[in-house]
């Protein structure tokens, strides 16, 4: 499991899980979810995005496996998508 920027700069690396384990059971017990969740990770504070006056936080993408938390973005189930949930999460 890793961490990697907007400029595929890997920033935090997890290997050695037992290959059995999920990929949601990996990150709950991972360094990564502790950092996330006690804010210690030292990401830029919410900003606005060109042309929209609405403030983004950062955010991590994960796999419509994961437990969904506030930090997160992960894409719609996969079963009955209207055609709108189907583009954006193939997008």
């Amino acid at each position: 499991m890793a961490l990697v920027d907007a400029n595929y700069k890997f920033s935090l690396v997890s290997v050695g899980a037992n290959g059995s384990a999920s990929n949601a059971q990996v990150f709950n017990h991972s360094e990564l979810r502790t950092i996330f969740e006690e804010d210690n990770l030292g990401l830029p504070e919410a900003d606005t995005l060109s042309g929209d006056d609405s403030f983004i936080p950062p955010f991590l993408i994960f796999d419509y496996e994961f437990q969904f938390r506030t930090w997160m973005l992960k894409p719609y189930s996969r079963r009955n998508l209207t055609d709108d949930e189907r583009i954006l999460d193939y997008k």
